[in-house]
């Protein structure tokens, strides 16, 4: 019964590996560039999996076969010798082998059934607000590449993401910053100032297990009482000086226009 349970919870990953991938939010775990190799890799899986439950229903009709040979030399002792094999194999008996295959049956059910419900039925859970909180977004943002900032200055803004505006506020180049316009979409993660939240998204460089929060600072006086941490926002405005030279944030984004929006299909930037 172990056998065969640990290959349905294989094939179960399977399923919900290729399911993820058609339905498109195979992304939601792992970088949009490993997304057909992972389904190869399923692929192949299924295959020496469904080879393996062969191979298990082979080696259970061995050991019926055997057992029923066991049995059968056991008929054949002579009445005191059958007697002592009785009395040999009572205790394995005491045992209750039929309730003992039932909770191992009942047991394996309910954990093919949870695994079918987790992956299958539940629909994905993205990072939360508390996650980026525990990883702070305000370092993370100063940590990603610096190699892509080449490429950011001088470049049409207007198409920037949240990673993008991180990776130029991480430069501290006033002159690609400065009262550059911007149309940014994310969450609000709270700072140790007030008035001020970052605008985030979760980088996921491999897989969600490694993702950091990148955000873009958002001057906004009051901005607690209009809505919680953690809300999706649209957020239009321009760059400007931090109101503490001496401290962090060196720039923030002072809005023009801040709309509340549902959580894209895909909240993460790579």
């Amino acid at each position: 019964m172990a056998r065969w349970l640990g290959l349905v919870l294989v094939l179960i990953g399977i399923v919900s590996t290729v399911w993820l991938a058609i339905t498109g939010q195979l992304t939601l775990y792992i970088h949009p560039r490993y997304e057909l190799f992972t389904v190869i890799l399923a692929a192949l899986g299924a295959i020496f999996t469904i080879g393996a439950l062969f191979v298990v229903g082979g080696a259970k009709d061995r050991e019926d076969h055997e057992h029923g040979e066991q049995h059968d030399d056991l008929k054949d002792l002579e009445p005191d010798d059958r007697a002592w094999g009785k009395h040999r194999t009572f205790r394995t008996k005491r045992t209750f082998p039929h309730l003992r295959s039932f909770w191992l049956a009942t047991s394996s059910i309910l954990v093919s059934a949870a695994a079918v419900v987790i992956l299958l039925v539940l629909p994905p859970a993205t990072l939360s607000v508390q996650v980026a909180s525990e990883r702070d977004v305000a370092d993370s943002s100063l940590r990603i590449s610096e190699s892509e900032s080449v490429s950011l200055v001088g470049a049409d803004s207007t198409t920037f993401t949240v990673k993008d505006w991180a990776i130029l506020l991480g430069t501290r180049d006033s002159g690609s910053i400065l009262n550059k316009q911007a149309n940014v979409t994310g969450f609000a993660v709270g700072s140790d100032d007030p008035n001020i939240y970052f605008l985030s998204r979760f980088l996921i460089s491999c897989c969600a297990v490694d993702a950091q929060p990148v955000g873009v600072p958002v001057y906004d006086p009051g901005w607690s009482s209009r809505f919680p941490a953690g809300t999706w926002l649209d957020v239009s405005g321009a760059f400007t000086s931090g109101a503490d030279v001496t401290a962090a944030p060196a720039f923030v984004l002072r809005p023009s226009a801040v709309e509340i929006i549902e959580e894209p299909s895909n909240p993460y930037v790579f």
